[in-house]
């Protein structure tokens, strides 16, 4: 099990990934943006099924059926907003997968490079919508997730024995 602060830092990094993505955008190929917003949303559905699949593949040798669960609904929550993806259902679900598989270090350093990952895509995405001005405001609007990502890293073994 990761320390809290080793948690904080580690939450804080894979939510630092929506705001190089959006700085990546603007600052070195916002023309080439336009080109590229295709591969950038199969990036970004690539990187979830990633996730699940690590999921259901992390279950094999921890025998935890919480990874299933968790899998089953990225999944679920995929499905469901296939044509347009809502980036915040995401990162709740996220918190709760960060905080699953913190008892294995390689598993959270795993997840963790999957979720950073799906921030720099979901930051390219989001430089889309607004202008660049905005853009990295609104990657402010998800600073919900390391908060909530502590919270349960905190609370959640209170309730979970073995987590």
């Amino acid at each position: 099990m990761l320390a809290l602060e080793n948690f904080i830092l580690l939450s804080l990094i894979t939510f630092i990934g929506l705001i190089c993505g959006s700085f990546l955008i603007i600052f070195f190929a916002y023309e080439e943006h336009a080109k590229g917003e295709e591969y950038f949303v199969i990036l970004q559905r690539v990187t979830i099924v990633l996730i699940a699949l690590f999921l259901i593949y992390q279950t094999i040798f921890s025998f935890s059926i919480w990874n299933i669960i968790l899998a089953a609904m990225l999944l679920m929550l995929f499905g469901f907003t296939y044509k347009n993806i809502n980036n915040h259902y995401f990162y709740i679900l996220f918190a709760l997968i960060l905080v699953f598989n913190t008892k294995n270090p390689i598993s959270a350093l795993v997840v963790s490079t999957l979720i950073f990952f799906y921030g720099i895509v979901a930051g390219t995405l989001i430089v889309r919508e607004y202008e660049w001005k905005d853009a990295l405001l609104n990657c402010l609007t998800y600073i919900h997730y390391p908060i909530l990502s502590v919270i349960l890293f905190l609370v959640l073994p209170l309730f979970i024995p073995n987590l």
